[in-house]
């Protein structure tokens, strides 16, 4: 399991080089003057310039990047805008704000997903310009930086809520080459039908069911993978049944999700006949945990992004 070590991410390597990902996002914007769709992808390209800019901080250079990218990230756009930093303020819409603490916008969640998609492509493009390096002549660390980073990346994509069905291609790392892999979401309940069925009225699907997001590749060669989400934003999917079952006495966070939903993503991963890569930070982070112990047979690798402890861990194993 890859926790982040900051021995990994320290030092400079001329083929880590991922200055790329600075350049697409070179400026802010205002949005106010901007009409609806215009500014919900304006909206998407600042959250993405803040993302990867980090406030204009040099977030490459100070040695462990990968877990300030999701600090930035997560806590302080998925929250109140009295708690987002004045240079964002001006960058960030109403609507925006809105669609975090009010009312759930889907149009503007595809657009965040859309310059992710863009990330993820343009990551690929230069991965590949690797692919005549000999494997012997590139360092396993920096194969690790770059897969790290994408999982990292993905974390935060399962936080804006991809759609069932939904296309992605992804850079992998695969047979010693970086290649370009296509995959489909599958939106993976968490939240059992039998569960659903005991909380009865109390349960709305489309705000309190929690999802895991499935990669399925489209080769048979490909490994898939698996995105657990973290605490969502306040109007987020899942926002309310990810608070109850967060602060349950005597279970470790995320332990009642992990058991409502080991069936259903146990199922999921019995289609492939290739072991899976898990990745989520945060409360996803601790499902990619849990998920990893209970059963290892069905997972390669584990990207787990500032997990909290697993104390109960017999229970999960058994």
């Amino acid at each position: 399991m890859y926790d982040a070590p900051i021995e990994i991410m320290s030092g400079s390597d001329e083929i880590f080089d991922v200055s790329f990902l600075r350049d697409m996002y070179p400026d802010f914007r205002a949005t106010e003057l901007l009409e609806e769709k215009e500014s919900h992808s304006q909206n998407a390209r600042n959250f993405m310039h803040f993302l990867l800019n980090g406030l204009r901080l040099s977030v490459w250079d100070v040695g462990n990047p990968l877990p300030l990218i999701v600090a930035l990230g997560r806590n302080s756009i998925f929250s109140a805008r009295d708690r987002l930093p004045e240079s964002l303020k001006n960058f960030l819409s109403d609507p925006f704000i809105k669609a975090v603490d009010e009312e759930r916008n889907p149009d503007l969640l595809w657009a965040v997903r859309n310059e992710f998609h863009n990330v993820f492509f343009f990551m690929a493009e230069h991965l590949q310009k690797f692919s005549d390096i000999d494997p012997g002549d590139v360092d396993s660390e920096i194969i690790l930086k770059y897969q790290f980073l994408i999982n990292n990346l993905l974390a935060l994509y399962a936080m804006v809520e991809p759609d069932q069905d939904e296309k992605i291609s992804l850079p992998v790392y695969a047979r010693d080459k970086w290649i370009t892999a296509d995959f489909t979401i599958d939106r993976i309940p968490l939240v059992s039908d039998d569960v659903v069925h005991r909380l009865g009225d109390v349960f709305e699907e489309s705000k309190d069911q929690v999802y895991s997001y499935g990669l399925r590749p489209d080769r048979d060669d490909i490994q898939p993978g698996i995105i657990f989400k973290g605490t969502t934003f306040p109007q987020g999917e899942g926002k309310r049944m990810q608070d109850i079952t967060n602060f349950i006495p005597d279970l470790d966070v995320g332990q009642m999700l992990f058991c409502w939903g080991r069936e259903n993503v146990s199922n999921w991963l019995s289609q492939f006949p290739l072991r899976c890569h898990v990745s989520g930070a945060s409360l996803g982070g601790i499902l990619a945990t849990m998920f990893s112990m209970a059963m290892p047979e069905r997972f390669d690798q584990v990207y787990a992004i500032n997990p909290s402890n697993v104390k109960n861990s017999q229970p999960i194993v058994n």
